[in-house]
């Protein structure tokens, strides 16, 4: 409020007809002073003291207030210096909420910007890097920096990371129950079955093969599972199970064998066979032991030595010579052990009852190229890195009579269960595993039966 000369000097000359609280607002205006108010002697005792009274309260106020202020001015700046510790975006959007005209809102919408921009960046590395090999990262780490915003479930899926399906299994993977029996009380095989053996190292996806095979098999119609065995139906209703899944199947437990006893039929024909599954470590055992009649070799229970006749897999696994650029972690190369597989097969008297030989490169789709050039790339790769064995292959072949149909030489064919994805999820492709059931038919022995079938195999 602002008076002018004439307007002070009445003011002042009045000032005992003007209430109290007009008087403090001349004062808090700056219109006078108290003491200006007191020395016209107009000032009444009770007036000051209620003016003064009310003065002291505004000033107590007002340091007061100034307190405050200095502590929430305190406040902020701990909350600013967490924000800056913590420099996540979730932070800096917490400090403008609290403090929307705070100190430092327009620094912490910049730093907002820096890390949405940052955050980008870092998600197209994390992206390319998967795409590029889905296994880089462990499962875990994936799942944390999903959790953390890093990367997003509609990112994986817009990249094609993974299809909705895999990626709902990748984060709730299913449990299988491990397969937990005394191997040494399997009955025996059953008579006149071709009983099917995969040989290979360890984790070579001989379980996989198996997986896709069978799934084939039971969607075609064919599969009539014999019973007598039946830790051998629980194993081949687990590997069906994880086709559906969607989901690799465990590897096989170390030093176990075990057989899946079930007739295949096709266009009114009868297909018995015996599929032996057995851990790789049998397989190297042989090796290490020089014999198959060592209970943990691939002779274990005596099986190769019954009467039926055999049909034999070589597994190859791919991955395990290109992806790590043949740099051995062991003494023997797969060559080295699958030829001595052959020669300790010959040795025993087992290719004597085998019909056929046939070479799996197993994990194919590491060969990224497509399906009309894969076998021929499957072929190269095992002429290029596996000539040895497959020259020893033909050389048995003739000696025995075996793979006559494909003038004794080896039978090669590459696989895969489909498109990898994330973790231990893929997404199925039938191509290879129809193949290998084809090839393994046509390499077994049958007899005519009638039996109505879906006929996916009726083809040439």
């Amino acid at each position: 409020m602002e008076l002018t000369k004439e307007q002070k000097r009445n003011a002042l000359a009045n000032l005992n007809l003007t209430p109290q609280e007009k008087i403090l607002e001349l004062i808090q205006d700056g219109v006078f002073t108290f003491e200006e108010l007191q020395d016209t002697g107009k000032f009444s005792r009770e007036k000051q003291d209620w003016v003064r009274e009310q003065l002291d309260e505004i000033k107590r106020k007002a340091v007061e207030e100034e307190r405050k202020k200095m502590a929430d001015n305190e406040v902020e700046e701990n909350y600013w210096k967490d924000c800056e510790q913590k420099r996540t975006i979730s932070a800096y959007k917490e400090y403008i909420a609290a403090y929307p005209h705070g100190k430092y809102v327009n620094i912490a919408n910049g730093r907002i910007a820096t890390l949405e921009r940052e955050l980008i960046e870092e998600q197209e590395k994390i992206y390319r890097t998967i795409e590029a090999d889905p296994n880089f990262y462990t499962i875990q780490r994936i799942k944390e920096m999903l959790n953390e915003g890093k990367i997003t479930e509609q990112g994986i899926i817009e990249r094609n990371i993974a299809t909705p399906e895999a990626l709902e299994v990748f984060l709730d993977p299913p449990d299988y129950v491990s397969r937990v029996f005394d191997w040494e009380d399997l009955p025996p095989l059953p008579a006149d079955n071709t009983d099917i053996y995969f040989f290979g190292i360890p984790r070579s996806g001989k379980s996989c093969v198996l997986s896709g095979m069978f799934y084939q098999a039971e969607k075609a119609g064919m599969l009539d599972p014999d019973i007598s065995n039946h830790e051998g139906v629980r194993y081949l209703n687990e590997l069906k199970q994880c086709v559906y899944d969607g989901y690799v199947p465990p590897s096989t437990p170390t030093d176990t064998v075990n057989f899946i006893a079930t007739s295949l039929y096709l266009n009114e024909r009868k297909y018995p066979v015996s599929v032996i599954e057995m851990s790789g470590e049998f397989f190297k055992a042989t090796y290490e032991r020089a014999s198959t009649k060592d209970k943990n070799t691939i002779g274990a229970k005596g099986y190769l030595h019954n009467n039926n006749r055999k049909v034999i897999f070589l597994v190859v696994d791919y991955f395990a010579d290109a992806q790590r650029g043949r740099k051995r972690t062991m003494a023997e190369s797969q060559q080295d052990l699958l030829i001595y597989c052959l020669k300790t097969l010959e040795r025993d008297g087992t290719l004597a009852k085998t019909d056929s030989i046939q070479v799996v490169v197993t994990k194919a789709d590491l060969m990224q190229v497509s399906d009309d050039e894969l076998y021929d790339k499957t072929k190269e790769f095992v002429v290029d890195n596996y000539a040895n064995l497959i020259n020893n292959i033909k050389r048995v072949n003739k000696k025995y009579g075996i793979n006559k149909n494909d003038n004794y030489g080896a039978v090669v064919l590459p696989f895969s269960l489909g498109r990898f994805m994330l973790g231990k999820t893929f997404e199925f492709e039938e191509n290879h595993s129809n193949e290998l059931l084809k090839s393994l038919l046509n390499s077994t022995a049958s007899k005519k039966e009638k039996r109505s079938i879906l006929g996916l195999f009726n083809r040439d």
